[in-house]
């Protein structure tokens, strides 16, 4: 209840009236980015260690940090591409920087990247399926208690074989698309 408080005072103090006005929900966040849909979410920056940037599907009653960028409304397919190795060589040879890690952005990265066109239902459930053979392969090691984080999972040096073949099945799918 004190850090409550504190959040209170401290927003009643403030010379903007926003911020005096939500000092009434002192419990709240000032913005709360929440979608209605399951999204993807990719993180603005990621450690230019990794093969893949750690991309993965998260429900509308996860609270979305600024930094981070979401893909409402995703598909399995979106999953896939984005987590192709085709999409990761151009996050890493034409997009942002910041030091030398991998900078995601929406106008930059997403709206700009050669998505394919014309693809066939085939192709597109080859992709589906195998972008699902990432997830399943995530899910292995998601159970007990030495669940591994997605930054563990794509660990360079600790990434599991299991992991490194599903995403070498969606290459596959990716590029013959």
């Amino acid at each position: 209840m004190q850090r409550v408080q504190s959040v209170r005072q401290f927003r009643l103090a403030s010379k903007s009236l926003p911020s005096q006005k939500i000092a009434q929900s002192p419990t709240r966040f000032d913005v709360e980015n929440m979608l209605s849909t399951d999204s993807l979410l990719i993180p603005g920056v990621s450690s230019e260690r990794r093969a893949f940037v750690p991309i993965g599907f998260i429900s509308p009653d996860v609270l979305i940090s600024n930094l981070t960028r979401v893909v409402p409304n995703a598909t399995p397919y979106d999953f896939g591409i984005l987590s192709s190795t085709m999409h990761n060589a151009c996050i890493c040879y034409t997009y942002g920087r910041l030091k030398s890690d991998f900078r995601y952005s929406a106008s930059i990265v997403y709206n700009n990247y050669p998505w394919p066109m014309d693809i066939t239902d085939a192709q597109r459930a080859a992709v589906n399926a195998a972008a699902q053979g990432v997830l399943d392969a995530w899910a292995v090691h998601q159970d007990g208690d030495d669940a591994a984080s997605l930054a563990d999972l794509y660990n360079p040096t600790t990434m599991p074989a299991n992991l490194n073949a599903a995403h070498k099945a969606l290459d596959k799918a990716v590029d013959a698309g």
